[in-house]
């Protein structure tokens, strides 16, 4: 591709993006999470690996302390509120920070049914062992710029 093709391409999405900024009001570290969400998106499409059909949500679907009938143990919880996510690349950091009292549940249940199978809800740490680490390097050198200005924006706007 030509730099003249690059830079046209590259003045157009930065044109589209900024009207959807102004369109959605959105602020510069919302805008920044945007971006990085999107590299990521298009980085497992790239290298063929399917799209998160559904992204994360920012606040727990379902509380463990709020659950009805309290008939389910913290495995088949997990399993049921956070289904659509399982599959997709949910870690046990991103439930704890979702939910603290279902990690500490589900923890406790693991240690007092060690014969249960746990890949369902990997670590962070095994859930990098599922990329490649040229990917991974990639990734950290393309969403590297767009932390620091997120860094940077968050410490001139406070929230």
């Amino acid at each position: 591709m030509s730099q003249e093709t690059t830079a046209q391409i590259k003045a157009a999405l930065r044109a589209a993006f900024e009207k959807a900024m102004a369109d959605q009001n959105l602020s510069p570290v919302d805008a920044v999470d945007l971006l990085s969400s999107l590299l990521l998106e298009t980085i497992d499409t790239v290298a063929g690996r399917p799209a998160c059909a559904k992204p994360l949500p920012d606040t727990a679907p379902e509380l463990w302390e709020n659950r009805i009938g309290r008939k389910d143990n913290p495995v088949t919880f997990t399993r049921r509120v956070y289904a659509p996510w399982i599959e997709q690349g949910l870690t046990r950091s991103a439930l704890r920070r979702l939910d603290p009292l279902l990690y500490n549940a589900l923890a406790v249940w693991q240690c007092r049914h060690p014969e249960e199978d746990r890949s369902w809800l990997p670590s962070n740490s095994v859930r990098a062992c599922l990329y490649p680490v040229d990917d991974l390097a990639r990734i950290r050198e393309a969403l590297e710029p767009l932390q620091e200005r997120r860094r940077f924006i968050a410490r001139l706007i406070p929230l």
